[in-house]
């Protein structure tokens, strides 16, 4: 065996362990920020996933399968479409941006002209009073942890009825965290 070989080995092994552990430690101290802080419970969800979440339990859709394909069907009847890699629940001009985006590719594609576009985000703060201003009959704003877990694991389970809206580097369905830009034009 070689010396590097092991030293690699021994390196990626320390940083899976690390990336495992920082989602823990994040968790925890949002949960005692929730319960403590008035002002940070009012603007934030209960269960508040970060962008790495949807990577790591990424396993959890096959377990489901069965009532996340009954509610695809549903929502591919209905014809709504569901807005994937947000990963915006940091900064606020991806937020607007990401919109902007999902809004001129309804009107663009004819796919989704006459469909409506949900998109999910766990934070309250970041869209505030706009919240009302972009909602309309063929755009919905759902604000929820649980909803956003949910919906996302949905659309990796039927990527058909997802839209990407997505300015960042995540890519859910994929399970690569970064996306090319060939993947957003799609």
């Amino acid at each position: 065996m070689n010396i590097s070989y092991i030293k690699k080995f021994i390196k990626t092994k320390i940083s899976k362990k690390k990336e495992s552990e920082i989602i823990y430690i994040r968790a925890f101290f949002h949960l005692i920020r929730y319960f403590l802080f008035y002002k940070y419970r009012k603007n934030r969800c209960f269960i508040d996933p970060s962008c790495e979440f949807f990577y790591k339990y990424k396993y959890l859709k096959n377990y489901f399968s069965f009532p996340l394909s009954l509610f695809s069907r549903y929502l591919k009847k209905k014809k709504i479409f569901i807005s994937i890699n947000n990963c915006c629940n940091y900064s606020v001009g991806h937020i607007y941006s990401e919109i902007d985006l999902l809004k001129r590719i309804c009107l663009l594609e004819d796919k989704y002209s006459f469909s409506t576009i949900w998109f999910t985000t766990s934070r309250k703060e970041i869209l505030g009073e706009t919240k009302e201003f972009f909602k309309n009959k063929n755009f919905k704003i759902l604000i929820g942890g649980i909803k956003r877990i949910l919906l996302t694991f949905v659309a990796m389970h039927d990527p058909s009825i997802s839209i990407n809206g997505s300015i960042g580097h995540s890519n859910y369905l994929l399970g690569k965290k970064k996306l090319k830009q060939n993947d957003i034009s799609k």
